[in-house]
């Protein structure tokens, strides 16, 4: 009789650790699962894709299967941004033909497609900016191929896109804007300068600007703060006709370029008028006496 007494109480021990275990288990199950699905970020850096573009935001539109599209893609540069955002910059030459009343899709190599929608534009020169989501199959499948940006439309068959279709480009390896003073022209890069309060030498890069090929002209870099890089500014005589790339280029055995968003363009000017009275601007600063930056800082924005 001892015996049994004794028994009842090992049974509902034994019993209760499982019935806490499988919980725990599943918990551990679905934790590593989602540890597993993080994106594993790895770039790619090279210099024959210059005219590339970037932006962010953090509103995703939800994937959903599309049947048809038009066999005819658009000419873009994707970007992939966080939280498996893409941003897809239609080329200046085909932003003319985008309307904002056509719906578009970006389809990847799965075959997968998300929803293309409109984020606004980039200027210098003026191109449409489109945003969808990565789909979640695509992102366990590296490398991160370029989507197919397009209309879509009905009666017409999914084709994947093509193994042969270029790497996105990344935020963080990218030169993302440039300002061209009288002076100078400022970079905005993210990647280089990663550790906080230590800035890589300005000696490390070059500033270059390209036609496409081997055809560039490279300028030094006079300094280097964070994002920021200055660089001289070429002789503008020396420019031919057409869209020049701006980037900067790492000095290596084997140098590096990296990706780039940019267009030189011409110093920017206030528009004045000579029969309105000079105002005066009072601006209050994080930073300790840079006043003299204040006209840069309108002319950016």
């Amino acid at each position: 009789m001892t015996r049994k007494v004794r028994m009842i109480p090992s049974i509902f021990i034994i019993t209760s650790i499982f019935f806490f275990a499988t919980p725990y288990h599943l918990y551990h199950y679905d934790f590593f699962s989602a540890i597993n699905d993080l994106p594993k970020i790895t770039i790619t850096i090279t210099s024959k894709h210059m005219e590339n573009f970037a932006v962010h935001e953090n509103i995703s539109s939800p994937v959903s299967p599309m049947n048809s599209l038009l066999p005819d893609s658009i000419s873009s540069v994707s970007i992939l941004m966080p939280d498996w955002e893409v941003f897809d910059i239609v080329s200046p030459d085909y932003t003319h033909l985008i309307s904002p009343h056509d719906p578009y899709i970006c389809e990847f190599k799965t075959g997968e497609v998300s929803p293309a929608i409109p984020a606004g534009e980039l200027q210098f020169p003026v191109r449409s900016l489109f945003k969808c989501e990565l789909p979640k199959r695509d992102r366990r499948r590296l490398p991160f191929k370029q989507p197919i940006l397009m209309k879509s439309s009905g009666n017409r068959n999914i084709t994947p896109a093509p193994a042969t279709s270029p790497e996105m480009l990344r935020w963080t390896f990218l030169v993302y804007d440039s300002l061209t003073t009288d002076d100078d022209i400022v970079l905005f890069v993210k990647g280089l300068n990663n550790r906080q309060g230590i800035n890589r030498e300005s000696s490390e890069f070059n500033c270059i600007f390209g036609y496409g090929g081997n055809k560039v002209i490279r300028t030094n870099v006079t300094s280097s703060i964070q994002e920021v890089f200055r660089c001289n500014r070429p002789d503008p005589s020396v420019f031919e006709e057409g869209r020049i790339s701006v980037s900067l280029e790492i000095i290596l055995p084997v140098p590096v370029v990296v990706p780039s968003v940019v267009y030189y363009t011409r110093p920017r000017k206030l528009k004045g008028n000579e029969k309105l009275e000079r105002a005066r601007v009072c601006a209050c600063t994080v930073v300790y006496n840079v006043g003299k930056f204040l006209k840069e800082w309108v002319l950016y924005h």
